[in-house]
């Protein structure tokens, strides 16, 4: 399986519980919230979120996960350390 397979493989997967998580949430919604505020912030969600898997997609053709495992560490060591030094 390629990178890029995976990582389709891996988004796909996620559909299921994001779909249920919303349903879910979908009790707690009343006509009342539904306004502009609230449809521009899910139509915005849903672009960036689209955008986001798309450029994640076209960067994984040709490159690893080197700089997300570099991020990841330097925030996991500050995090660490942040709770050790007690705050």
């Amino acid at each position: 399986m390629t990178r890029e397979e995976a990582a389709r493989f891996s988004f796909l997967m996620s559909t299921p519980i994001i779909l249920g998580a919303g349903v879910l949430k979908l009790r707690h919604l009343t006509m009342a919230s539904i306004n502009l505020p609230f449809s521009v912030d899910v139509i915005t969600s849903f672009v960036v979120g689209i955008s986001s898997i798309s450029f994640l997609l076209k960067y994984l053709k040709t490159n690893n996960f080197g700089l997300f495992v570099g991020y990841r560490f330097v925030i996991g060591v500050i995090v660490i350390a942040f709770v050790l030094a007690g705050h």
